[in-house]
This record gives structure tokens, sequence and C-alpha cells, in this order.
């Protein structure tokens, strides 16, 4: 029941990353606190805008401003691939999935010489499977789902795998099928 409860907070968690869709208000997001998490030196350096889909398609955009770094995206999860990308490439900083795993970056934020546009190449990024569920996962803390969570927005996963209930549904169909709880 509790790796049900994780998998559905889970599953709310990254809608209300990727699902929020539109104007952006002033206040803090779900990038900010992202930033915060991973890279809290950084958390008042970082501006995140809005910008409009390309062509159908998620699109992230870097630009440093002064000691600014500007992230646009047409959504937060393309945010989050945008911090990714400048991590990663300006930074030169890896960032796992594993809780415990130290996130290492430059105390001065690099600069981006020139304004960054990625488009990406496919509009759904599919992520885990059911074996991911078996290993350790049920025994996972907040702590451990958070920092997944992070990641797959990091790497733009739009599409995680959503376990949550499917059990109930199978049940519901083999009782329309006409079984009985003893034979299911």
């Amino acid at each position: 029941m509790k790796t049900l409860i994780k998998a559905g907070l889970l599953s709310l968690a990254f809608t209300l990353l990727y699902g929020v869709r539109g104007s952006f208000a002033q206040t803090r997001t779900p990038v900010d606190g992202l930033v915060a998490r991973i890279a809290p030196d950084y958390a008042d350096k970082i501006e995140f805008e809005t910008i409009p889909a390309a062509n159908g398609f998620d699109v992230f955009e870097l630009e440093s401003d002064g000691q600014k770094l500007v992230i646009r995206g047409n959504n937060y999860n393309s945010m989050a691939t945008g911090l990714n990308h400048y991590l990663k490439y300006y930074c030169h900083s890896f960032v796992s999935w594993y809780k415990d795993d130290a996130i290492a970056y430059p105390p001065d934020m690099p600069v981006v010489p020139q304004k960054v546009r990625k488009t990406a190449r496919v509009k759904k990024r599919f992520f885990l499977n059911y074996c991911t569920f078996s290993y350790t996962m049920p025994w996972w803390k907040w702590q451990d789902w958070e920092r997944l969570i992070d990641w797959m927005a990091l790497n733009g996963i739009n599409m995680p795998l959503a376990i949550t209930g499917q059990e109930a549904i199978w049940l519901k169909v083999w009782k329309q099928y006409g079984l009985k709880d003893e034979e299911i």
C-alpha cells in the first residue's frame, strides 16, 4: 500500500511539474524549487521565462543576462531540461537520480556566450519499466522519490510509467469477464 501511495505522489508531483501550462506567475515555481534542491547557490541567479512551443514540440533557451542566467521554456519540464543542459555543458556537472550522490558545480556561474535554443526531437519521452518498481523503489523514502522526479524533469521525461492502481483495473476487467474473487 505504501508503494502505491508513493507512486501516486510521484505521478501527482510529475503532473504538477509537467502539466502546468500558460503564463507563469512571478511567485516561486516548481523549477525554482528544483534549482534550490539541485544547485542552491544558483537559486537567486536564475530566472525562468515562458516562450511558445516550437511547432508543438517542447523547447528551451538559455541566455546570460549580466550576472543572471535566463532559462526560457514552453513549460516547466522544458525549463528543467534547459537547466540540466546548462549544468551539464557549462558547469560540467552531473546529476544522478540517487539522492545521496553529491552534485558538484562551480561557485561562480559560467556565462553562456551566446543564446542557446534546443527543441525536443519527440513529443513523448518515456521512462521506467515494471521491473524498476520491484527492485528498490518499495523501500524508498520521499527524498528518493523527489530526486527521481527532479532527475526526470531535468532529462525531459514527460511520460513516466505510472502503475498506480493497475491492480484495481485488472480486477475490474477480470470481474467483467465473469471471474470471481477466488479465481482471480
